[in-house]
């Protein structure tokens, strides 16, 4: 009797069960077993299932065919499910490989109070305040661009800007490098690429070349940094950035994009840029991606071009640059690339130029207590339909060491270029709290080469005649004196021995020049006032090398009162100038004395706002041969916004 009581409780169950699936239109709900979501699953459903069809399997078992509301997601989980837990169905019941709809239960992590506590907002805040501030101070209209106290080398020439228009002094000291790329070469001077640097990327301060790279903003609160600025002469800017870190919730995923646009009067010319770029980074298991693109475009005057491009009279050039930069960095190997589009184009000109590059480089970092290397090698493919003089290396290796100990750090880079030129560059320097005295060399062989005529870009059937500069040594011995606070002074020795070769030279005449520079970087504090303050003098040997006066300072003053909430009124002026030299153009002519002064004025509202009225060349005078822009007002302000 009770055997017979079981069996008709189990056919009634079946039976139930066979009416439920076999119902018109309605779905099956799966008991037992629920579908777990992992922990960090972010996304949740209400009501807490999903609807599935499924396929009756010879075994009784169920198999996911298809997601029918649309809750694609879950389709890894679920093929997991079904595989690790069996729902049995009455075999005697369904037909083998018939399709059901079903609804399966899902089990949703319980939700955790992911907010931070007051404190660590407090905290975190704080730390983002103080990455607006230096992100401030080191990209503003009032500070030098270059820091001579931080430079291995100190001759490079203080750039000078209205907004984000550069002009400087002839100058092949130093390669510039971006991203960890050395820019093809081009017609167009080094200042035409801060137009592009200063507005979006950082400065690498110390480095031995000038080199600039992207700045992560490392936070996953995103940011905005909006300036604008407007002035005589029609001069208009507007720069933008938004940076957020932790894109999608995935750590060390970041994104930004920067855009600039400027116009105005500079160098006599009406003068424009356009600016656009993306940079993104993808970490991905041990490894990460980067991907960067940026779009430049400029209408400039023809004293933008390098010296040997000049001509009698003044005429625009317009210039569209776009670049691609690409890097896959391993445990293993890196590797990059940096592909460059450079077109030219000018009434004046007999065509429109094209100066195409691709860069691959692999690279591999190695460290060991105090010791850290890097070995990169770097192959380039160039295309352009016009003679350019230098020619670019068509390989780079390069070994860059760098040792530091509780009392010394050293530095040393080596280069090859094609196998044939290198260049050697070292320093050493004894880490004092106060007094840090140290020494640097480079040394260089650039080749035999006749770069002594380039090709003409205006006519097309002769040369144009340019100066070859040649650098062989570079010795020095500084000194650098740490004081209380922010105060850091710099002196420093030394002697290069350089050529400035051209086609009339009979003898390449390499002269051993002397020279001396003194430098500074002031920021003290007191009571309620503070000064930052960046002088700077160098001084050369006289000389019969081109772009070298003998005599160059720059200063930068700003006196601010400090007020609570951190708060500020300011106020500041720079001086910049240089005693007379000889240009690298043919024909030469000498660039008097020269001093250019702007003064400026502002109120600064928290570390997040400021505003800015500036009077440019007070003294309505020139700079390194040209004639900037009139004296006229200027106002720009610049607001951070985290949203």
């Amino acid at each position: 009797m009770n055997r017979l009581a079981r069996i008709l409780s189990c056919l009634l169950l079946c039976g139930g069960f066979c009416t439920s699936v076999f119902a018109a239109g309605e779905p099956v709900r799966l008991g037992g077993k629920l579908l777990d979501l992992p922990d960090n699953w972010t996304r949740t459903y209400q009501p807490p299932e999903v609807l599935l069809q499924v396929l009756v399997l010879p075994d009784s078992t169920l198999s996911l065919v298809d997601i029918l509301d649309g809750k694609n997601e879950l389709a890894p989980l679920l093929a997991e499910h079904f595989a690790s837990y069996k729902y049995l169905l009455q075999a005697d019941s369904l037909a083998v490989n018939r399709q059901l709809e079903v609804i399966l239960g899902i089990n949703q992590p319980a939700p955790t109070d992911s907010t931070l506590s007051q404190r660590e907002q407090e905290e975190l805040l704080q730390e983002i305040e103080a990455w607006i501030k230096l992100e401030r101070e080191s990209r503003n209209q009032h500070a030098p661009v270059l820091q001579p106290v931080t430079a291995k080398i100190t001759h490079s020439p203080e750039p000078y800007r209205a907004g984000f228009f550069f002009h400087q002094r002839f100058d092949e000291s130093g390669p510039l490098i971006v991203n960890g790329f050395q820019p093809h070469n081009a017609i167009f001077s080094r200042a035409v690429y801060y137009n592009y640097l200063q507005g979006l990327m950082s400065r690498q301060d110390g480095a031995w070349s000038d080199a600039w790279t992207e700045q992560l903003y490392p936070y996953g609160v995103l940011l905005s940094d909006i300036e604008a600025g407007l002035g005589d002469y029609e001069h208009r800017f507007a720069r933008g950035a938004l940076k957020k870190n932790t894109l999608f919730g995935v750590p060390g995923c970041y994104l930004g994009f920067d855009f600039l646009v400027q116009g105005g009067s500079w160098l006599e010319e009406r003068s424009s840029l356009s600016i656009l770029k993306f940079f993104l980074r993808v970490p991905w298991g041990r490894t990460t991606l980067d991907l960067g693109f940026a779009d430049n475009s400029t209408k400039m005057s023809v004293l933008t071009l390098k010296p040997e491009y000049w001509q009698d009279g003044d005429f625009p050039v317009e210039r569209n640059y776009r670049t691609l930069y690409a890097a896959w960095k391993t445990p293993w190997l890196n590797l990059a690339l940096f592909n460059e589009n450079d077109t030219a184009r000018s009434e004046e000109f007999l065509k429109t130029l094209h100066n195409d590059a691709l860069h691959l480089q692999a690279w591999k970092e190695l460290a060991c207590g105090g010791l850290q290397a890097r070995a990169a090698y770097e192959h380039m493919f160039t295309e352009r339909n016009f003679l350019l003089v230098p020619d670019d290396y068509a390989d780079l290796a390069s070994l860059s060491l760098n040792y530091t100990t509780r009392d010394l750090a050293s530095d040393l880079l080596a280069q090859l270029k094609d196998f044939e030129h290198y260049e050697v560059a070292g320093d050493i320097h004894y880490r004092g709290a106060i007094l840090q005295p140290g020494a640097y060399f480079r040394f260089r062989a650039d080749g035999a080469e006749n770069n002594t005529v380039t090709g003409d870009i205006y006519t097309g059937a002769n040369t144009l005649p340019r100066v070859d500069m040649q650098e062989p040594r570079n010795l020095g011995l500084y000194l650098s004196y740490q004081m209380a606070g922010a105060v850091n002074w710099k002196v420093a020795l030394g002697q290069r021995n350089a050529a400035h070769k051209t086609s009339s030279a009979t003898a390449e005449n390499f002269q051993n020049v002397e020279y001396a520079s003194l430098s500074a970087t002031v920021g003290q504090t007191w009571s309620k006032w503070k000064i930052d303050w960046a002088p700077a003098v160098n001084w050369q040997a006289a000389s019969t090398l081109y772009e070298n006066p003998e005599l160059a300072w720059q200063s930068h003053l700003t006196l601010a009162r400090l007020l609570p909430f951190n708060n500020a009124l300011f106020a500041g002026f720079s001086l910049l100038g240089h005693s007379p030299y000889d240009t690298a153009t043919d024909p030469l002519f000498t660039v008097e004395t020269s001093l250019i002064a702007d003064a400026w004025a502002g109120v600064r509202v928290s570390d997040r706002f400021e505003f800015l009225v500036s009077y440019k060349n007070i003294t309505d005078s020139t700079i390194y041969g040209v004639y900037p822009l009139p004296a006229s007002l200027h106002a720009s302000l610049r607001w951070f916004y985290l949203n």
